[in-house]
């Protein structure tokens, strides 16, 4: 940990935890077999409809594997004592903010609401985590 950690040894488990669980979901999310269902009308909206759905889950897909990066950074800089350390201030991120959302590489101040688009990826497309 840094020398500023702010954390207690609970909160780095239960943070730890949370990392764990997403990665879980996400490795299996981006294992199982995506289907895609062929609409009765005609062949060209049927076509239509398939690529659409198509771009859609390259789409979800490359979420979910940006999302797995960010995780895997996340627990990496967990294990190397840099984690919860704002990248642009260097000054703690928020326990709060690190529940929300585990790969935070920075502080509310320098980071707003930016980061891995985990909230706006998540809306509508069943990965985890919510609006914060």
């Amino acid at each position: 940990m840094t020398k500023s950690q702010p954390f207690t040894p609970a909160q780095l488990r239960e943070l730890r935890s949370e990392m764990d669980r997403e990665l879980a979901w996400l490795l299996r999310s981006l294992t199982r077999k995506q289907t895609v269902r062929g609409g009765t009308s005609s062949a060209d909206a049927s076509t239509q409809r398939s690529s659409e759905q198509d771009e859609m889950q390259r789409e979800l897909r490359e979420r979910a594997q940006m999302r797995l990066a960010a995780i895997l950074a996340a627990i990496a800089r967990l294990e190397n004592g840099t984690y919860g350390e704002c990248a642009a201030c260097r000054k703690p991120i928020s326990y709060g903010r690190l529940m929300v959302m585990p790969e935070a590489t920075m502080c509310i101040a320098c980071g707003g609401t930016g980061g891995s688009g985990r909230h706006a990826a998540a809306l509508g497309n069943g990965l985890p985590g919510g609006a914060v």
